[in-house]
């Protein structure tokens, strides 16, 4: 039990606060921690007005809020409950299939969040609760996973119920559409390099609409710094794609957008690229025979070659492939 709460016990002298009661005692708790009411209600998911009147005597606290308030002041629930401070039984936990811990949870991120939203919670009262020493709960903290025990999700639930889970929540939610705008901006940029790299420094004029990063183009520099004519399309076909209509649907719609200009198609699945290649011979056989009746022109296609890339390095996978003299893969 807490020296602190001892030291609260032997040396108040506040007429309101009978430590023979567990009003008492839960009021020496919050006192000692400088909780208010409000605070110490949050903390254990119970109303203010709660708390006040088990302070006062005129409600008896289940065990199962006994048990939060033991937990967040760091004292015995058998001192809590009965003033004594040697319990001739282990009380339990109050258990609850709600309390099952997945076993993806992030041990270091969840006990990092309990010492920053925990009122007055700290990495050596984490590691006392633990039965670890505030040298291991720093490995911990650091991601060590051999300082990690399976006992501990057991005490996870009784950790969580004091968290303010709301705001907890919401924060982790805030900082979840950081990190996925980051990664957007990161690819974007990846994209940006590789571009600029492979078409040179006379290609360096970027068009692109902010909500659409798979479809870039690139404009040709005048000496002043202004673009010229002749746009440049690229498109990145990224990921995996074996539905042939969703592949026809795609082509249709690159044709659509560079018409006559040239485009480049970036792949980083060879499968996918080949179906891609084979949709455009398709096109190009259907449109050279539009071409000899009085029904169609040839000439149609935009002029399309294909790229490989590795996605993490973001460099070139083989040679580059022009659909206008393409005859089939080998």
């Amino acid at each position: 039990m807490r020296n602190d709460i001892i030291s609260f016990e032997r040396g108040c002298n506040m007429k309101d606060v009978n430590m023979d009661a567990i009003g008492g005692r839960v009021r020496a708790c919050r006192k000692t921690m400088n909780l208010t009411l409000v605070q110490m209600s949050k903390s254990v998911d119970v109303s203010a007005n709660y708390i006040s009147m088990i302070e006062r005597g005129e409600k008896n606290p289940s065990d199962k809020v006994l048990h939060k308030i033991a937990g967040l002041a760091d004292v015995s629930y058998w001192w809590l409950k009965t003033g004594q401070e040697d319990s001739p039984v282990k009380p339990q936990e109050p258990s609850s299939s709600l309390n099952a811990i997945p076993a993806s949870i992030d041990v270091p991120l969840f006990l990092a969040l309990a010492i920053q939203s925990i009122p007055g919670m700290t990495k050596e009262k984490l590691a006392a609760k633990l039965d670890i020493s505030p040298e291991n709960m720093e490995e911990v903290l650091f991601g060590s996973e051999h300082a990690v025990s399976s006992d501990w999700t057991d005490y996870f639930p009784v950790l969580a119920r004091q968290m303010d889970l709301p705001a907890v929540c919401q924060k982790i939610h805030d900082l979840d559409l950081f990190l996925q705008n980051e990664i957007r901006e990161k690819e974007r940029k990846c994209r940006l390099d590789f571009l600029k790299r492979y078409a040179g420094p006379e290609y360096q004029y970027l068009e692109f609409d902010p909500n659409d990063s798979d479809h870039i183009i690139l404009k040709r520099t005048r000496e002043d710094g202004s673009p010229q004519s002749l746009p440049w399309h690229f498109f990145f076909c990224l990921g995996h794609c074996s539905d042939e209509s969703m592949v026809e649907n795609i082509m249709g719609n690159i044709i659509c957008s560079c018409y006559n200009d040239s485009a480049v198609l970036i792949f980083d699945d060879e499968t996918t690229r080949n179906l891609f290649a084979e949709e455009y011979d398709q096109r190009k056989a259907q449109a050279d025979t539009l071409a000899g009746t009085p029904y169609g022109h040839g000439g149609s296609l935009p002029s399309i070659s294909l790229l490989l890339i590795n996605r993490e390095t973001w460099e070139q996978i083989g040679n580059e492939i022009e659909l206008d003299d393409f005859d089939g893969f080998v």
